[in-house]
């Protein structure tokens, strides 16, 4: 077993880890980037809304980055799953432990970039992970320009996020259907606003099986057996931050939506020498915001780094 000693660790390898490792790396500090390689947008066959990589598929974009951020010598990165993160008694000395890799990492900064789980097998959704991320899809932004105008269904069993998402979800899709608990969808459907514009709600029955060819989907079949057509079903799952027990673990505030909380100039944690960029931190999930925090994760960590040099200035 051998130590190594780095400036920065960064966990997570997708488009915030790999914004973040990019820009340590060129600020000329030493950073290592552990990736898992389970993006969470691995079932996605192309991306959108992130400009220059329009219609590309992520793994073809994530692909090209990790070749280019390979290039600087002061970056290096190990393919494996973090088990382990300790704050050492100094306070300023992170050790973190992978699953397969006997070496020990030693840092005084970590970058957390995890992402997200969508727990799509706890959904109780047959075959829902066939079309998950080519015909059913979390929100709009990414997606809803391919299949504006089509027969469109929004599922959600929290009333809070039917209530941001159908507006969101109408712009593109005028025949939507709503499906949710019979609590939610009274919620909405108090202020009149769904009859008011023809959309169909259901919440007698829950989804239970997706249909469809290949990875499009054509109808979904709800527990009494009732068959309801759609084209595209936006899903809102039960999601939570990968490795979430460690990180809180290590004292790191949760919002009360379950992400990290970070300040938005820095995106330090409340435990000082943790960062924490993309998808973990924001509802906003898309591949430019995750590279934008990520970016001003390693710029923030190099700047402090740069800075305690400088105590008399």
């Amino acid at each position: 077993m051998t130590a190594f000693k780095y400036d920065a660790i960064v966990i997570g390898g997708s488009a915030s880890g790999l914004s973040a490792t990019l820009a340590i790396a060129r600020a000329l500090v030493s950073v290592v980037c552990v990736d898992t390689g389970k993006p969470c947008n691995i079932f996605s066959k192309e991306s959108h809304n992130f400009l220059t990589h329009d219609n590309e598929s992520p793994s073809s974009i994530k692909r090209v980055a990790r070749e280019q951020v390979e290039k600087y010598p002061n970056a290096s990165f190990i393919d494996d799953e973090v088990v382990s993160i300790i704050r050492q008694d100094d306070k300023e000395t992170f050790t973190v432990r992978t699953k397969d890799n006997p070496d020990v990492l030693n840092a005084r900064n970590i970058i957390i970039a995890t992402g997200m789980n969508d727990n799509i097998e706890a959904s109780n959704i047959k075959n829902l992970g066939q079309f998950w991320g080519n015909s059913i899809f979390t929100c709009g932004y990414c997606h809803g320009f391919e299949y504006a105008g089509k027969q469109a269904g929004l599922y959600a069993s929290n009333e809070m996020f039917l209530k941001i998402m159908v507006p969101i979800v109408y712009n593109w899709n005028k025949n939507l259907t709503v499906f949710g608990s019979q609590t939610a969808i009274d919620q909405l459907s108090e202020n009149k606003e769904l009859s008011k514009r023809g959309i169909n709600t259901i919440s007698h029955s829950p989804i239970a099986e997706i249909v469809g060819d290949g990875t499009q989907i054509e109808s979904v079949i709800l527990e009494n057996g009732d068959k309801i057509d759609l084209d595209v079903l936006y899903y809102v799952p039960n999601s939570v931050i990968n490795m979430r027990d460690l990180i809180t673990r290590l004292g790191v505030e949760l919002d009360g939506m379950g992400f990290i909380k970070v300040d938005k100039q820095s995106q330090m944690t409340n435990i000082p020498g943790i960062y924490a960029a993309g998808d973990c931190t924001t509802m906003m999930r898309s591949l430019a915001v995750a590279t934008q925090t990520g970016q001003l994760a390693g710029a923030s960590l190099t700047h402090k780094l740069f800075g305690q040099h400088w105590t008399s200035f």
